[in-house]
């Protein structure tokens, strides 16, 4: 009856020694059939899992694409950059000419002056 109250509470037997020991020998007694496994014994050859090796091999072209597409993305990123600083450079080089349009518009304006101030005289 008590080795019955050990084997329902297999917690006990970590507490007590002497109770796992009993249950030990009782186990010894029964003829089970016994095998010794060792797996480390024996080398084991890698399986080949082509499904498995598929799966990798699309996970890897995922991650080059993706590391392909962040390159694309910086070079994207770049030739917009030059872009926005050829704009700005036109933009400088517009403002520049509008600049010229004003002067030649006053010289311009101003000769007119002066003709007309040569014709009245």
């Amino acid at each position: 009856m008590e080795q019955t109250q050990v084997l329902a509470s297999r917690w006990a037997l970590l507490v007590d020694p002497a109770a796992a020991h009993s249950v030990i020998e009782r186990m010894s007694k029964l003829e089970l059939p016994r095998r010794v496994c060792r797996p480390l014994d024996r080398g084991s050859k890698p399986q080949k899992n082509a499904e498995l090796e598929r799966f990798d091999a699309d996970i890897e072209a995922a991650v080059e694409a993706d590391t392909a597409g962040e390159q694309e993305w910086a070079a994207s990123e770049a030739a917009i950059e030059d872009e926005t600083e050829s704009e700005q450079e036109w933009a400088a080089i517009e403002a520049e000419l509008e600049a010229e349009v004003e002067v030649e518009t006053e010289i311009d304006q101003d000769w007119v002056t002066f003709e007309r101030s040569l014709s009245e005289s």
